[in-house]
């Protein structure tokens, strides 16, 4: 074979080497996105739920008495009002047979701390609101939550699990 052959040869062999090469970079490449994209997949599939929230409906008076016993609209005093006690109020009176004061703490619990804050950002952001008794979707417990989303097993005996037979 000739010099120029040989290297006619060796050229080949080198080029089908490089393309072998590139092939194979190409090929882990799309594993390594494939797996990249299982990894998201299942984040996103488990995962989903964290970004939605369970809320309860409740109609909620939003008593001048308890606001804003002066009437004057103040918003400092509205930022003060006990929210918390409306929306205990409320939840009293859509379970009325609830009486008993463990059973009534067991029954705010249903409702996050935060539902608080909520009717007092509602009422900040409209003062005329004051009086009325508008239908709102309150925050939910946490553990109320994971019921909902079925992470506690109902089937389990009422002192194993966080969220009682009443919820």
């Amino acid at each position: 074979m000739s010099r120029a052959g040989r290297i006619r040869a060796g050229l080949a062999r080198r080029h089908r080497a490089e393309r072998r090469f590139r092939a194979c970079g190409l090929a882990a490449i799309l594993l390594g996105l494939a797996f990249l994209l299982l990894l998201f997949g299942s984040i996103i599939g488990n995962g989903y739920q964290a970004f939605v929230q369970t809320h309860i409906q409740l109609p909620v008076h939003l008593d001048a008495a308890v606001l804003d016993p002066a009437g004057a609209r103040d918003p400092a005093a509205l930022r003060r009002a006990d929210y918390g006690q409306l929306v205990k109020q409320a939840l009293y009176r859509e379970f009325p047979a609830v009486t008993g004061r463990q059973e009534r703490r067991a029954l705010a619990r249903l409702l996050s701390e935060g539902a608080a804050f909520e009717l007092r950002d509602l009422v900040l952001e409209d003062p005329g609101r004051i009086g009325a008794a508008p239908e709102l979707w309150l925050t939910a417990d946490d553990d109320v939550d994971m019921l909902v989303k079925g992470y506690i097993d109902r089937a389990l005996p009422e002192r194993e699990r966080r969220v009682d037979d009443r919820a």
